[in-house]
């Protein structure tokens, strides 16, 4: 088999000849692409990670996680660890895009970013379910009875299949019952053996699904897996069970990603998944997040605080303590640099009346504050992260200012 697919990483330059550069620049370049540098014939990649179609020269282009000569970054374990910490999910909204609409792509089946990410979502929302308790409700359910009705009599089906047969005693009928086999749950119970299957043919140990999946799957030991192709497209949600909303939305995503057809869960060395993007600035700025709820006191942070000019990542309330935190996804803070854009933004953030006027300093001391910054970014250099003070490591140019490395989960390449 020829794959013509190009295969790169984030924050790469992959080369390619002029023509085809000139065929890409006609047309809008997909999220993946950041640039094109005519000058090196290359095509730069950026912080989006994922699938997409160079529609132009008729080849997919494939974008993985950062890597290096021997390790590449652990993107599922930051997933995981945003997805199931209380303070970050619910900030998870436009981290990434899946274009159903659009042709598939055939990749190796090893860099498949996307079955793990819907997977450990699902599991996420399904696990609130769970602890919340399964949604009960009326459910049309089919039964043979004998010497007895129950509901409505199914006249063609009670012939065909009993008295054709000389049993004219039993009789197939259809009626109402309350419980918790109803479709909603239904639809999460397929999905759940979709990726039980996923689990057991893949190698996804780095997901953790074990656990999850003891955890869940008891839940549903009352509730069947047959379900009309209508109730997961046209699921309406109950606002009394909110929890639903996402969880029904991953599994139809999930069903949808393998055509409803379990056997479509294969081990095979290539599969097709949709085009897809993963914004990887905004998961480590989420991830970011996880580490300092984990470290500082509850209530002292205050994510994406609305100022006069605009949302910042993180602002610091403590009083006495008062600072200004932004996510940086750049490795230029390891050599001790800075891009001197991120310092102005940063400077004006400290100055922004409306930040200002979410602490405790009164507004007649504003003028005499100059409030610290802080610029967390990606540690390389495999030395622990440190949150017990946030300014041990000033930016000597200038006033006030500090960085923080943040270690990331790197995996092993074999």
């Amino acid at each position: 088999m020829f794959d013509t697919t190009i295969y790169t990483s984030e924050h790469s330059a992959e080369q390619l000849s002029p023509d085809e550069l000139l065929m890409i620049a006609q047309r809008t370049l997909p999220k993946l692409v950041e640039k094109l540098d005519f000058q090196q014939s290359a095509l730069c990649t950026g912080y989006f990670i994922g699938v997409d179609h160079l529609s132009a020269i008729d080849r997919p282009i494939f974008v993985g996680p950062k890597r290096d000569a021997t390790r590449k970054l652990d993107y599922m374990t930051m997933l995981r660890t945003c997805l199931f910490h209380p303070g970050v999910h619910p900030h998870i909204e436009e981290l990434f895009d899946i274009r159903f609409e659009k042709q598939p792509i055939r990749i190796r089946q090893q860099d498949d970013l996307l079955t793990p990410l819907l997977i450990v979502q699902f599991l996420r929302a399904t696990e609130r379910v769970v602890k919340k308790g399964l949604q009960k409700g009326y459910y049309k359910k089919t039964e043979s009875m004998t010497g007895k009705v129950k509901g409505r009599i199914l006249v063609s089906e009670t012939i065909r299949q009993h008295h054709y047969r000389n049993d004219f005693l039993t009789t197939e009928c259809k009626y109402q019952e309350f419980g918790i086999d109803t479709p909603p749950n239904r639809i999460l119970n397929k999905t759940l053996r979709f990726i039980q299957r996923y689990a057991q043919l893949m190698s996804v140990s780095v997901l953790q699904l074990g656990e999850k999946l003891r955890f869940l799957t008891p839940a549903f030991n009352r509730v069947g897996t047959e379900v009309a192709f209508m109730d997961i497209e046209h699921y309406r949600p109950n606002p009394f069970y909110a929890e639903y909303t996402e969880a029904i939305a991953l599994a139809r995503l999930l069903l949808k990603r393998f055509g409803y057809q379990l056997n479509a869960v294969r081990s095979d060395d290539y599969t097709d998944v949709p085009p897809f993007w993963i914004d990887m600035s905004k998961l480590f700025e989420l991830y970011v997040l996880s580490k300092l709820q984990d470290n500082l006191g509850p209530g002292e942070l205050i994510f994406q605080a609305d100022g006069e000019f605009g949302y910042l990542d993180f602002l610091r309330t403590s009083q006495g303590e008062e600072m200004i935190i932004d996510a940086k996804y750049k490795y230029i803070y390891n050599q001790n640099g800075y891009d001197i854009e991120d310092i102005r933004q940063l400077s004006a953030y400290a100055r922004d009346r409306g930040l200002l006027n979410q602490l405790r300093i009164p507004e007649s001391e504003w003028q005499k504050t100059v409030l610290p910054c802080l610029i967390v970014y990606p540690n390389a250099k495999k030395t622990p992260s440190d949150f017990s003070s946030l300014y041990d490591h000033p930016i000597k140019q200038f006033e006030r200012f500090f960085r923080l490395g943040i270690d990331l989960p790197m995996i092993d390449i074999i």
